[in-house]
Formats: C-alpha cells, sequence, structure tokens
C-alpha cells in the first residue's frame, strides 16, 4: 500500500464518518494533543503505517484538524493561502491594523517555516489549525496539506511562502526601519 494513494481515501473517510458519528469525531478531536492521539489508530491502521510516528501523527493531525472544523466536504485552500485568509478575516474582526513587523498570519508562517522536522513541523501545526478553525470560512485542502507535511521540505516550505504572500502583501510596511546600511 503505497500511502500517497491512500491520503485522499482518508480525507474521504473521515469527513463522510465525523458528519453521522459522533463518537468518531470525539476521538478525532482529541487526536490534536499527543498524549491522546492513540485514541483513533484503530482509524489510521487502514491508511498509513502506524509504526511510523511521523506518519501515524500527520494522519492524525488532519483527522482532527477535519473533525475539529467539522468539515461537510474538503476545501480547496493550500495552507499558505488558509493563513493568509485567516489573518485577513481575524484582522477585519479584530481591528489588528499592520503597524508592527508582523502579523499574527507572518509570524505564523514563519513559525512554521523554521521548522527543521516533520515532527518539528506536525507539533507547530497543531497549535495553529484551532486558529485556522476560528476564522469559520477557510477551509484547508486536507489531501495536499497531509501529502505536504510528509513531503516536508524546502520545496514545500517555498511554495507556502508564495501562496501565502501571492496577492502582494506589502512586506515593506514600516517606515521607521532605516535601510540606508
Amino acid at each position: 500500500m503505497l500511502v500517497r494513494e491512500r491520503i485522499w481515501d482518508f480525507v474521504s473517510y473521515v469527513i463522510e464518518r465525523s458528519k453521522k458519528d459522533t463518537g468518531f469525531r470525539a476521538r478525532f478531536v482529541v487526536a490534536n494533543n499527543p498524549d491522546l492521539e492513540y485514541r483513533v489508530w484503530p482509524y489510521l491502521v487502514e491508511f498509513c503505517d502506524i509504526e511510523d510516528p511521523v506518519q501515524r501523527s500527520a494522519f492524525a493531525l488532519v483527522g482532527s484538524y477535519i473533525a475539529r472544523a467539522r468539515l461537510k466536504k474538503n476545501g480547496d485552500h493550500s495552507l499558505g493561502e488558509a493563513i493568509r485568509e485567516t489573518n485577513t478575516i481575524l484582522s477585519k474582526r479584530q481591528s489588528i491594523s499592520k503597524s508592527n513587523w508582523f502579523t499574527p498570519g507572518e509570524m505564523r508562517l514563519q513559525r512554521i517555516i523554521s521548522c527543521h522536522s516533520k515532527k518539528e513541523l506536525i507539533d507547530v501545526l497543531r497549535r495553529i489549525f484551532p486558529w485556522i478553525v476560528s476564522s469559520r470560512g477557510v477551509v484547508l485542502d486536507n489531501a495536499k496539506l497531509l501529502r505536504d507535511i510528509l513531503e516536508w521540505g524546502e520545496a514545500v516550505k517555498l511554495r507556502w511562502v508564495k501562496e501565502f504572500y501571492k496577492e502582494g502583501i506589502n512586506v515593506d510596511n514600516n517606515s521607521n526601519v532605516d535601510r540606508s546600511s
């Protein structure tokens, strides 16, 4: 069984079963906590190598996001786009201005791209997903996200940065910075 071939099946399975089975959904919601991740292992066996801690945690993490967000269908936002959109939505809701160096979304993206391993990435995403869910409207492409986590490296980092900044966010907004040197 190739994991890549099972990713879409897993995402569809969690979305559909979460709609009908509240106990299943509840187990995936708490799987965001590494100490409770074991509760979803029986559901992961069919889709990934549960003896591989990175695969197991990646599948549990994405399943947890799907359950927490109560998705009716898979989304279409990459992680970079989702962070940008969530940042925009929540900034408007909370009247956050871009007077600092980084917006909350930019800080989260910086933390993500500073990750050196898949395990570290998964740990960081565990803390960022509730923030994305709070935007109520931004839905990740979970199959693409899971693939990206499993293929984590420089190419994925660069793509997420490009997707975040593709709308032309002005990164040179702080006029108090001396750029003469």
